[in-house]
């Protein structure tokens, strides 16, 4: 019996043995791997690099407040296809659309806290954290597209997406947007016109502040909640860009559209650190590379795209359309822009924004 037992003893300390020397040559012949995966996890800050480099499969969630066929709705599944292609159906791209996930400061606060990847906006959102982006959708500020991508791109864009780090937002591109109008149950043909008309405007300082000086009476809505604004007469008129009004089919609801052209301004492609962090470099430069495709395709539907909603909105709907004096009422917004600068603490954005005209 003690032989017996002896000889058990003995075969399991051979078997531990061969077990450990086994672990310990599973360890050595990865260990190459294991810290060559290791510096990428470190480079890239966060322990899901191991697992995007591993080959696994990363799902990226997408949301803004649009209507499915907004243009940035059109841009991010153009992303998300890229996006699959490139990284070999790695990376899989799930849209919410039309506030699907709530407004724009729950996504934006969502995207802070790595709850949610990517958050396609207005410039002013972000402008709620970082003040420098506050007077991006200032009325008049910029006086083209092509000023709008001159003061948007390069150093601009690098120190935007330096500073928006500090607030947890990761800046993956601007996009240009076509100039924002009026659609309003009040017929507008010159700025007298515009005395007291109700209008809706995003929650920022700078659109109440501008529309007060253009003599308007402004009132900040959750953009959710317009159209019933609209039905129920809450407000009298909404700007934004045309493409955005009629996914959002407000024209349904108004009587007249007024071509101010009053804000050319850009929409951010935000994404959170954390999401931007787990991924490896190789395919931080994936998304990088087909971020880049798909703004060159937004900008250049955005250059032409005012006229087709124009004649889409008259077709469907018989709104008439009227055209104001866009000089006499850039002379009204100018007048507030540097109190709004220095106020608002965006000086050095407006100086940047100025320097490139």
């Amino acid at each position: 019996m003690k032989t017996t037992k002896r000889i058990l003893a003995i075969l399991l300390s051979a078997m531990m043995i061969l077990s450990l020397a086994a672990c310990g040559g599973n360890s050595g012949s990865s260990g190459g791997s294991s810290n060559s995966s290791g510096g990428s996890s470190s480079s890239s800050g966060g322990s899901s690099a191991a697992t995007a480099s591993s080959g696994e499969k990363i799902v990226l969630r997408a949301a803004d407040n649009m209507a499915d066929d907004f243009q940035w709705n059109i841009n991010l599944r153009m992303f998300g296809e890229l996006l699959s292609e490139r990284s070999n159906g790695q990376i899989e791209l799930e849209i919410y659309p039309n506030s699907e996930l709530g407004d724009d400061q729950a996504l934006a606060e969502m995207v802070r806290s790595g709850n949610l990847d990517i958050q396609v906006t207005g410039s002013g959102v972000p402008g709620r954290w970082w003040d420098e982006m506050s007077i991006c959708e200032m009325p008049y500020l910029y006086k083209s597209l092509e000023h709008v991508e001159k003061a948007t791109t390069g150093e601009n864009l690098e120190w935007m997406r330096e500073e928006l780090l500090n607030y947890d937002f990761y800046l993956l591109a601007n996009w240009n947007r076509a100039s924002r109008q009026i659609l309003s149950n009040v017929k507008i043909e010159n700025l007298a016109d515009f005395s007291g008309v109700k209008i809706r405007v995003p929650e920022t300082d700078n659109m109440v502040t501008s529309f007060k000086a253009l003599g308007a009476n402004p009132t900040p809505l959750a953009y959710s909640e317009v159209f019933t604004s609209l039905q129920q007469k809450v407000v009298d008129a909404v700007e934004n860009p045309l493409s955005s009004m009629y996914t959002m089919r407000f024209h349904e609801t108004t009587k007249y559209l007024v071509i101010t052209n009053h804000c050319f301004s850009f929409s951010v492609v935000l994404m959170s650190p954390k999401t931007w962090n787990s991924l490896s470099p190789e395919l931080q430069q994936i998304v990088t590379e087909c971020m880049d495709e798909v703004t060159a395709y937004n900008n250049e539907i955005t250059a032409t795209e005012d006229q087709g909603f124009i004649d889409k909105m008259v077709e469907e709907t018989g709104v008439e359309v009227t055209y104001v004096d866009s000089a006499e009422w850039a002379a009204a917004a100018e007048k507030v822009h540097e109190q709004l600068a220095k106020d608002g603490h965006a000086e050095e954005m407006y100086r940047r924004v100025l320097a490139v005209q």
